[in-house]
């Protein structure tokens, strides 16, 4: 659509329009020419009117994620949704130009996103996690794939998302790991942040709530190699280790890892029985409140993959 033009544009923004004197914000927007909002989006406020953009834009508060405004008759009309949700439905209008917030970071809640990991998508989470001075955020990118900074309707993502916070792990007071499948949350384990590093915080003595508590925080003591880095050795490599002792693959038994190399060790000789893609990274967890085992002889439930690794963190 040749008419259409996209462009950013950082609107200093009076908020006066929003009642607050003496101050005023900088506020990013992608501006997008000759589209508008048909459908899937939730309408906050609705103006017309002798309107400019620049005034339409004021109105987009912090509750609003998009706007749409007619230079034809002033409309103006503040959407609820980011840019990047599912279920927006798009019109071409030549009167019509799309406002959308670029946002420094993803957030829910208290809660912002430090690591997205997708599945099976080639690409190792550690070589993602430990990349230093790689950041898809700080601001996001309006490039960056929409279905990568969703927690449901994800399936074309192809990358994993990492955020600056990271490289700046300062003032954590939790973080929240979680596990996603079929655009559901499966699993969930709080920790402690107080006081850590990027890689310090995955330790079984700083969680504080979960989906397997309190089995998980019974079994603290006897948990191998707890770390991030995890256990990666010969022809195994397992992330975001939260495994019991190592024995033999026919009777371990594990919370939760992600396999970064395949096959496993385990898988090569025969004593896991699940079937695996050879395609990395794999998320395993329990779908159980307890322990979980891939091997033939386990005596617990089998372990269930997931579709997405989720890192948020809440500042103090």
């Amino acid at each position: 659509m040749t008419s259409r033009t996209r462009f950013t544009l950082w609107l200093f923004l009076n908020i006066l329009a929003h009642h607050i004197c003496n101050s005023q914000r900088l506020v990013p927007f992608t501006l997008t020419q000759g589209l508008r909002i048909s459908s899937g989006a939730t309408a906050i406020e609705q103006t017309s009117g002798p309107k400019t953009l620049l005034r339409c834009a004021a109105l987009c508060g912090a509750d609003c994620g998009m706007f749409h405004y007619s230079s034809v008759n002033g409309i103006c009309v503040i959407f609820a949704e980011r840019y990047f949700e599912s279920g927006l439905v798009f019109t071409s209008d030549a009167d019509w130009t799309i406002g959308s917030k670029i946002y420094p970071v993803l957030t829910k809640d208290e809660w912002t996103l430090a690591f997205r990991g997708q599945k099976e998508i080639g690409v190792q989470v550690w070589d993602t996690w430990s990349a230093t001075g790689v950041h898809d955020d700080n601001y996001i990118p309006t490039g960056f794939p929409h279905a990568c900074l969703r927690m449901n309707h994800y399936a074309s993502c192809d990358r994993h998302f990492r955020s600056h916070i990271l490289d700046n792990w300062v003032n954590i007071q939790e973080v929240y790991m979680s596990w996603i499948k079929d655009n559901t949350e499966v699993a969930y384990v709080v920790f402690d942040g107080t006081g850590t590093s990027r890689d310090s915080w995955f330790t079984a003595t700083r969680i504080l709530d979960s989906t397997w508590a309190p089995s998980i925080i019974n079994d603290t003591s006897i948990l191998f190699q707890q770390s991030i880095k995890g256990y990666c050795n010969g022809d195994s490599c397992r992330r975001f280790y939260l495994h019991g002792p190592h024995a033999h693959c026919t009777v371990e038994w594990s919370y939760s890892y992600v396999l970064d190399r395949l096959p496993d060790w385990c898988q090569i000789h025969g004593f896991w029985e699940p079937r695996l893609n050879d395609s990395v990274p794999v998320f395993m967890y329990s779908p159980t409140e307890g322990r979980t085992a891939m091997g033939t002889n386990h005596g617990y439930p089998l372990p269930d993959t997931g579709d997405i690794l989720a890192i948020w963190v809440k500042f103090a």
